[in-house]
């Protein structure tokens, strides 16, 4: 087996491992909890429909720390429209897990 393999295989070890896990979970959550703080909540009612600040979960997946919302508007809030100004949330939760790393 030629030595990039071994390492390869070492490397998928250790960010399969429950404490890596673990650490991106928290590392996921650090970066969720940036953008739900950050997150804009309208003043109208939504009727069944959460508001996009409700929807921002944190997960972790081999080797990544993901946080995600589940409205289709997101987007357009994170990077405004002609007629809406941007507000950026979900990049300050990237600079938050950034900062987390340090």
């Amino acid at each position: 087996m030629r030595p990039v393999q071994l390492a390869r295989r070492g490397l998928q070890a250790i960010l399969e491992s429950s404490e890596t896990e673990a650490r991106l979970l928290a590392l996921a959550e650090v970066g969720a909890d940036t953008a739900r703080r950050r997150c804009p909540v309208g003043t109208r009612p939504r009727g069944r429909r959460p508001h996009l600040r409700d929807t921002i979960k944190a997960s972790s997946e081999p080797g990544r720390a993901v946080y995600s919302y589940g409205q289709p508007h997101g987007l357009l809030v994170e990077k405004g429209t002609v007629k809406m100004r941007k507000q950026p949330f979900m990049l300050p939760g990237v600079d938050a897990m950034k900062a987390a790393l340090r």
